[in-house]
């Protein structure tokens, strides 16, 4: 169920791009390289964040308002996003790194689809949480098909905050409309950072 689902938010973070930006490089420069392919994982990112002084591979999700960089990640749900100097190593022996990133995102996602569910009055669920304790909710909307056995192709998806997707079946009317809009909107209203409240087909995000 959702309750509680907000909890997790904290206040949103008053420290400037710019600074973020200026941090990630240098924990980029100090750490070694993590040549662990199997903890490398695409992630959704803000629209914003894609520019040119961004310190590793990252480009526009499709034409989606997203974009998308890749990270390794760590138990602790600590994510170091792969620098140049890692792509271009992997990529001068041959490794299809992106692929092997959806590979991994594939897995993961096919174990643990989704964080929370409601279900209607048929015993089905109808809406999704993707607020999943690895912090990587959102990129599971990257894989083809991942909830077509609960929903088949008829729903939309949303990630109105950077930790945290949300997928409902279409058609919806009544309560099952109000709380499947309602988590989209608070999400985005209360999350540390808001992405987009828009509503979107899943197939947009089949990009990769």
């Amino acid at each position: 169920m959702f309750k509680g689902l907000f909890e997790k938010f904290r206040k949103r973070s008053g420290v400037s791009e710019a600074s973020q930006l200026e941090t990630l490089r240098e924990v980029l420069r100090r750490n070694p390289e993590d040549n662990d392919l199997a903890k490398v994982f695409p992630q959704v990112m803000p629209l914003s964040a894609v520019r040119s002084d961004w310190p590793g591979p990252i480009e526009r999700l499709g034409d989606l308002p997203f974009g998308v960089s890749w990270a390794v990640a760590d138990p602790q749900n600590y994510f170091r996003y792969v620098s140049w100097d890692m792509s271009r190593n992997w990529e001068a022996g041959g490794t299809n790194w992106r692929g092997m990133a959806m590979e991994n995102l594939t897995e993961l996602s096919r174990r643990y689809p989704y964080a929370g569910s409601k279900k209607g009055a048929d015993g089905r669920p109808f809406v999704l949480s993707l607020l999943n304790e690895d912090s990587m909710g959102p990129s599971r909307l990257l894989v083809p098909g991942l909830f077509q056995d609960l929903f088949g192709d008829d729903y939309t998806v949303a990630i109105p905050e950077r930790t945290c997707g949300v997928a409902y079946r279409n058609g919806l009317v009544g309560e099952e409309a109000l709380l499947a809009n309602d988590v989209v909107d608070k999400c985005f209203k209360v999350g540390t950072e808001p992405m987009s409240n828009e509503r979107f087909d899943p197939k947009r995000f089949w990009v990769l």
